[in-house]
């Protein structure tokens, strides 16, 4: 039966573990345009150049029944007191299920930011951007 994706549907994953209370997440991809335009060409020409992706998530601070704080994995990379780890990448999966199939974006990434709110009458949620590094590891949409 033929139907749309809804937020009811996406899920992250991260090394492999499903962070649990999830807002909301998003993912951009690029391709570089690079200019082969010459002398005498009437239009600009261009071949495809790197692939690029960045991507944020929205996640709610949570605590389970066990006293752990799920997607901690998350706030990590930049809340901390040691020195930074230029090696330190993270395994993101972007899944959308509809029941009978799943679709999937597999890829390392850099956290790049996170901003934890807090409001009068609201829930705690922070804010995650990232960077992918290098070539996405699976691709099935």
């Amino acid at each position: 039966m033929a139907r749309h994706y809804t937020g009811r549907d996406g899920a992250l994953y991260l090394s492999g573990n499903k962070v649990g209370k999830v807002r909301s997440w998003a993912i951009t991809g690029n391709a570089a345009a690079l200019e082969t335009t010459t002398l005498g060409d009437a239009a600009a020409t261009y071949v495809s150049g790197n692939l690029s992706y960045s991507g944020t998530a929205v996640v709610l601070m949570y605590e389970n029944d066990a006293n752990t704080l799920e997607g901690k994995g998350l706030l990590d990379p930049v809340f901390r007191t040691s020195a930074n780890d230029p090696e330190a990448t993270l395994s993101f999966e972007l899944r959308m299920s509809n029941g009978s199939r799943t679709r999937r974006l597999g890829f390392n990434a850099v956290v790049t930011s996170v901003a934890l709110g807090f409001q009068q009458a609201g829930l705690v949620e922070y804010n995650v951007s990232f960077n992918v590094t290098g070539a996405l590891s699976t691709v099935e949409l």
